[in-house]
């Protein structure tokens, strides 16, 4: 619906950006994107409503550098609320989203970069995701693709229905500090083939025998997590 292609620009208001999702005539796809951010520098976005899109909410991409998001309602996006697929310095903040599904991922956000891009520099912070199929994902599986630094704080996750509420693969260095997931009878969090993981203070509402699972990390430090069962 909207597309941002400069630097200096500020998107913000009290209105509602709102798609197609629910009379859309085709089947197929999934481009239909609320607000989309290519080669974009110094960004700023708040206080919108975006809902009802037939993709994501938000797509950040080809090297956008220096986006806020900040006090943003996500809901009913089909694909994800946000996606980030080459970027340098995303800051999410005090956003809630909710209700994302329709085609996979279906996460609230999606670190995921292309085929030879790179994601970097990325804070999500005092985000809410609920009512989705899952909540946080980033995966530097595709070819030449990288993904460098995520941190998480204070964000909470509940009534999604993923295998891992969180999914933390495929990078270098991620950080998970004061946030909240409530995983029921599975794993809240899984950390897959990064170089280094850090979590700490979190509190995870998970009776399965692995809250957090570890797998294939150079560096670990998992501290002072709240596990309730």
């Amino acid at each position: 619906i909207m597309r941002l292609n400069g630097e200096n620009i500020q998107l913000h208001g009290n209105g509602k950006i709102i798609g197609d999702k629910h009379i859309h005539t085709g089947t197929k796809g999934e481009w239909g994107m609320g607000v989309i951010l290519a080669k974009c520098k110094n960004i700023d976005i708040y206080d919108l409503t975006i809902k009802d899109c037939w993709g994501d909410c938000i797509y950040i991409g080809t090297e956008s550098t220096d986006v806020r998001i900040n006090n943003c309602t996500l809901i009913d996006g089909r694909r994800q609320g946000i996606s980030i697929t080459s970027a340098d310095g995303i800051y999410i903040s005090n956003c809630r989203i909710s209700k994302v599904q329709g085609t996979a991922p279906q996460y609230g956000i999606d670190v995921e970069p292309n085929k030879g891009d790179t994601v970097d520099n990325i804070v999500i912070e005092n985000v809410e995701i609920y009512d989705c199929h899952g909540g946080i994902l980033s995966n530097g599986k595709a070819k030449n693709a990288q993904i460098g630094s995520i941190i998480l704080k204070g964000c909470k996750i509940h009534n999604c229905d993923a295998k891992y509420p969180i999914v933390l693969q495929k990078g270098d260095s991620v950080g998970v500090y004061n946030c909240y997931v409530d995983a029921e009878e599975r794993t809240a969090i899984l950390f897959q083939d990064l170089e280094s993981v850090y979590a700490r203070d979190n509190i995870l509402v998970s009776k399965n025998k692995q809250p957090i699972k570890v797998l294939f990390c150079k560096k670990k430090k998992i501290i002072n997590n709240n596990i309730l069962k």
